[in-house]
């Protein structure tokens, strides 16, 4: 049975910012990735006359198991996330066969009294 999408919530855009800010490193800590930038801005964007959302950007290392699960959470995490960006590299400079990866996220969000 298919999880209802939730929306993040707050009662400022600064406050849902932190739930998506927990939410993302909730996602990479159980898929164990390691997160090396997480950044989440405290006002939202609207982009194209699109519904307000807060963008965040997180940059992290990991294996492809840990990217591939963190990547399942973000689609099927019960968080409605809109990803704009992805980027995966490899790092010879690792050690192992690590990744690097960027994504780039948008969260629509509404406003609870």
């Amino acid at each position: 049975e298919a999880l209802p999408v939730r929306l993040i919530s707050g009662r400022t855009s600064a406050l849902a910012a932190s739930v998506l800010q927990s939410v993302l490193q909730d996602y990479a800590s159980a898929s164990r990735v390691g997160v090396t930038r997480l950044d989440v801005a405290s006002a939202a964007d609207s982009t194209a006359g699109g519904a307000p959302a807060i963008p965040a950007t997180i940059a992290a290392v990991s294996d492809i198991y840990g990217l591939a699960d963190f990547l399942s959470r973000v689609e099927l995490g019960g968080r409605l996330l809109e990803v704009t960006e992805l980027s995966v590299s490899p790092n010879p400079a690792l050690r192992g066969d690590l990744l690097q990866m960027s994504l780039v996220v948008r969260a629509p969000f509404v406003l609870t009294p």
